[in-house]
C-alpha cells in the first residue's frame, strides 16, 4: 500500500540521517502495526542500530531511536514526557476511561502519533507524550469532558508501574493463532480468522498473517479492539486432548 511504503521510506530516512550525520534520530510514537513494519526492515537500516521505547517496560506504543552510544559516542534520551493526571473531586467524580482521556487529547488538536500509552487507574491516570507538547498540555489541558483535572510532569526515573491482570482460564484444541484469538476474544473461528486477515492481531509486537502460527507460553497476544494478554501457562490436558490454558489479560 502507498501509506505503508511512505512509512517505510520515513523510517529508512531516519536511519540514513543517523548514519550519515552521526546523530540520534527519533520517530513519533508507533502503534503495533508500525512497529511490525519496522521489524520487517531489518537489514535495510544502513548498519545503524535502533531501539524501541515507550517510557516504561511493556509499553505498547513506542518511539524508535536510531543510533547508540557505541556508534555515536554519546547518549541521548528519548524525547518523551510523562504527565500524571489527577481528577478533581476524588471519589465523587465519575470514573474516566482510556477513551475519555484520548478523546480529550484529540479534542485539543493533538495528533495521535504524539501520544503514547495512557494508563488509567481509579481517580488518576498517566499519559506519555512527545516532549514538545508537554508544556502546551500542562497549560491548556484542564478537563476531560465535564470533569476537571490537574496535571503534573513526572520524571521517568520516578515512575514505578506494575500492570494488573485478569486471569482467563479454559480449554483450547491447539495453540494456533486463530484458536487462541478465539479463546481470548470469545469469538468464533471465522471471526478470529477475519481479525487476522484484517491485520489486527500481533504476537510479541509482530503482525501475524497466518492462522496456523503457534503461540507458546510467555507470548504476548494483542488484538486491536480487544486488548492484550500474556499466554501465561498450560496447566494440563483433558482426556479428549484439549489443553487447559491460562491467559493474563492486561486491565
Amino acid at each position: 500500500m502507498k501509506e505503508e511504503a511512505l512509512f517505510e521510506k520515513r523510517l529508512l530516512d531516519l536511519s540514513s540521517q543517523a548514519f550519515g550525520q552521526g546523530r540520534y534520530t527519533f520517530s513519533n510514537f508507533l502503534d503495533l502495526y508500525e512497529q511490525s513494519i519496522l521489524l520487517s526492515l531489518k537489514g535495510q537500516s544502513r548498519g545503524i542500530s535502533w531501539k524501541l521505547f515507550g517510557g516504561y517496560e511493556g509499553a505498547e506504543r513506542r518511539m524508535v531511536r536510531f543510533g547508540s552510544m557505541e556508534e555515536l559516542g554519546y547518549e541521548q534520551e528519548f524525547p518523551l514526557s510523562l504527565l500524571h493526571i489527577k481528577i478533581q473531586g476524588g471519589k465523587f467524580s465519575r470514573k474516566l476511561s482510556h477513551r475519555n482521556y484520548l478523546g480529550a487529547l484529540m479534542h485539543l488538536g493533538i495528533e495521535r502519533n504524539l501520544i503514547g500509552d495512557i494508563l488509567v487507574m481509579d481517580q488518576e491516570a498517566y499519559v506519555f507524550v512527545k516532549d514538545t507538547i508537554g508544556p502546551f498540555l500542562m497549560q491548556e489541558w484542564t478537563r476531560v469532558g465535564s470533569v476537571l483535572i490537574t496535571l503534573e510532569e513526572i520524571p521517568l526515573q520516578e515512575f514505578d508501574y506494575e500492570p494488573e491482570f485478569e486471569e482467563i482460564k479454559g480449554f483450547c484444541s491447539s495453540f494456533r493463532t486463530d484458536v487462541m484469538v478465539g479463546f481470548f476474544c470469545r469469538t468464533s473461528r471465522k471471526e478470529s480468522s477475519d481479525l487476522i486477515k484484517g491485520q489486527k492481531v500481533f504476537v510479541n509486537g509482530t503482525l501475524i498473517v497466518s492462522n496456523s502460527h503457534l503461540l507458546k507460553e510467555g507470548d504476548i497476544l494483542s488484538v486491536r479492539g480487544y486488548g492484550k494478554a500474556v499466554f501465561s501457562q498450560i496447566t494440563g490436558q483433558s482426556k479428549k486432548g484439549r489443553y487447559a490454558v491460562c491467559m493474563k489479560k492486561y486491565i
